[in-house]
């Protein structure tokens, strides 16, 4: 049960409790002193003496014992117990004596005034009735007094002076069903009204609970926000907007399972930080945020800058299988009232802040500003359509060249995605791959981008098309089944379609990585290095990958046509990639050759393509 739901329950019991020990602390003592002072007023009465001041006596001290006893241990069910027995006791108790010592006129005076201490009895007896057994106690003690009051009844009919007594103790045995059965339906009625509000509380809880973290969800963080800003007496907020870096690859790479631990653990390190007044939750995915009331941004960067030395040092108990991973944290803040007025304005902001992180870097945090907003909501818009891009037919394929340096002869073709927006005009690759990355779109265009290539190599048996592949495409665990079934299903052999990777998702020291490509390469598919030189440059790496190709980058082929020292600089770095590559018998391509002189450069230094 959700803490709110068990604290409006307990709050509601608690008042039951209090009431319950208010009346009886003050009917048990009045019921005690009126006791007394029936023995003073009967003290005189000899038809009453030999009775009432030992029953009376015994009864106002086991009254009083059972109000101490009750004052003392509250907690415990036999207090309750003893009060309902001793009242039942005396009754009963009464009756016998009253049956064997009273004239008509005394036992009927008698039974009178003394069957009127039960009800009161039984009403704050019924207070406490947890279970069956006690509802049963008082039914059986209710029943007994009612079956003697009818003998006694019955044994006196027709005698003249008894119709006023009769009325008052069949008015006395009524007055005592209705008032236990009308406790009875209290208490249940009470019950179900607990019950209905601690489920209500239960599904309000729930409605505003990350079911994972166990954080507050979105919707408890905008009801937050909206009640925040409506307050005249609020003055100040900052709103941290956490996205957690490369966690889908480590979802796809390793399971939800791993990847449910790794946001759990976040969850906890977020709490543990943020402090008491804090609110931290869960916004989705792998996006949390932090509401700091009344903290200026200048607190909420320092907080931001922590969070990112605490994870990076001790913040995360995580097994061996996540070290490959380079955990990050992206950290927008936006702050009430400077930054926006409404709960949507600032996370907006505080997730444009984030996304200009993203694009810089990452591992950071940053404060919103003006620039920030135009770009994200550019970027919402772009991911936005490009869901619904293929089925508009707005996606489509082009082709690069790719000739043998020695013969001249076109040998492969890059395949290369483009999109033209009716509104938003062409969209650079560049621009909208990112996007759909961030989106959870990447595999969808994937799929439809190799599924193309299929087809137009099945019309070009003679040449090897090359389709770029994102790292979250190669790490889903049924990739190299998709690449099968659609090798099979255009009957297409595997030496016409290769896969390009970009050298940084190739050369990071991830197993998982290299255990994806062995197993694509043995579907008999070639891998090749994408945009080699501008990013790791491990060469002593390249013969453990199991790659067939690598692709210089057009950055080194452009600076053969520039000064002297990027020349020499340019044609040093691709002889030793050549030189390498000649070692693990890999093949060399150059990109961008855009002149006759880099051409003969490239091919001088024993590269095969371009």
């Amino acid at each position: 049960m959700p803490d709110s739901a068990r604290q409006t329950q307990e709050a509601l019991i608690q008042d039951l409790i209090r009431a319950r020990r208010v009346a009886i602390s003050i009917i048990i003592p009045f019921v005690c002193l009126l006791t007394v002072g029936s023995i003073h007023l009967t003290n005189d009465d000899l038809s009453h003496h030999a009775y009432n001041i030992q029953i009376y006596t015994f009864h106002t001290i086991a009254l009083l014992s059972t109000w101490i006893a009750i004052r003392h241990y509250q907690a415990s069910e036999v207090p309750y117990m003893a009060m309902l027995t001793v009242g039942a006791s005396f009754i009963i108790t009464k009756f016998i004596t009253l049956a064997l010592y009273a004239t008509f006129d005394g036992f009927s005076l008698g039974i009178t005034d003394s069957l009127i201490w039960i009800y009161a009895l039984l009403i704050f007896a019924l207070i406490n009735i947890k279970s069956g057994f006690y509802w049963r106690y008082s039914i059986s003690l209710m029943s007994i007094l009612t079956i003697m009051g009818m003998f006694y009844i019955y044994s006196n009919i027709g005698v003249p002076s008894f119709n006023s007594t009769l009325v008052s103790l069949l008015q006395l045995l009524s007055i005592g069903w209705i008032v236990l059965i009308g406790s009875k339906s209290y208490m249940i009625g009470k019950e179900l009204h607990i019950s209905h509000i601690a489920k209500m509380a239960t599904l309000e809880g729930v409605a505003h609970t990350d079911i994972l973290t166990n954080l507050p969800n979105r919707r408890y963080l905008e009801h937050y926000l909206q009640e925040f800003v409506g307050r005249p007496s609020s003055k100040i907020l900052s709103l941290m907007f956490i996205d957690l870096d490369s966690f889908k690859l480590v979802n796809d790479t390793l399971g939800h399972s791993k990847g449910d631990d790794l946001l759990k653990q976040m969850a906890s390190l977020l709490v543990k930080l943020s402090g008491k007044s804090a609110v931290v939750g869960r916004l989705n995915g792998d996006e949390f945020v932090i509401l700091l009331p009344e903290t200026t941004g200048e607190v909420a960067e320092e907080l931001g800058h922590t969070i990112l030395k605490h994870l990076q040092k001790d913040g995360l108990e995580l097994g061996k299988e996540y070290q490959h991973f380079r955990l990050t944290l992206s950290i927008g803040i936006s702050v009430y009232p400077q930054d926006g007025h409404t709960p949507e304005e600032l996370l907006r902001h505080a997730d444009s802040a984030m996304f200009s992180i993203k694009k810089n870097g990452k591992q950071n945090v940053r404060r919103y500003n003006l620039e920030d907003d135009a770009e994200t909501e550019y970027r919402q818009e772009l991911a936005h359509e490009l869901a619904g891009a293929i089925e508009r037919q707005e996606i489509s394929l082009v082709f690069q060249p790719l000739y043998n340096l020695s013969t001249g002869k076109m040998v492969k073709a890059e395949v290369l995605m483009r999109w033209q927006h009716p509104t938003l005009g062409w969209i650079s690759p560049a621009t909208f791959i990112p996007v759909a990355e961030q989106a959870g779109l990447i595999n969808t265009l994937g799929h439809w981008a190799l599924q193309q290539s299929c087809i137009y190599a099945k019309q070009w048996p003679s040449i090897a098309l090359c389709v770029n592949v994102s790292v979250l495409q190669l790490l889903q665990t049924n990739f190299s089944q998709q690449i099968t079934e659609l090798l099979h299903e255009h009957q297409l052999p595997a030496s016409q379609i290769e896969l390009e990777l970009t050298e940084t998702t190739v050369m990071e020291d991830n197993p998982n990585t290299v255990e994806a490509l062995r197993s694509i390469r043995a579907t008999g598919i070639s891998l090749t290095i994408d945009d080699f030189g501008i990013g790791y440059s491990n060469l002593a790496r390249l013969r453990t990958l199991p790659v067939e190709t690598v692709k210089i980058d057009q950055s080194f082929t452009q600076s053969l046509a520039g000064t002297e020292l990027d020349q020499r600089y340019a044609a040093q770095m691709i002889h030793s990639v050549v030189q390498i590559s000649n070692i693990a018998e890999l093949h060399i391509t150059a990109e961008g050759i855009e002149t006759l002189e880099q051409l003969r450069a490239v091919r001088a230094l024993g590269c095969h393509t371009g």
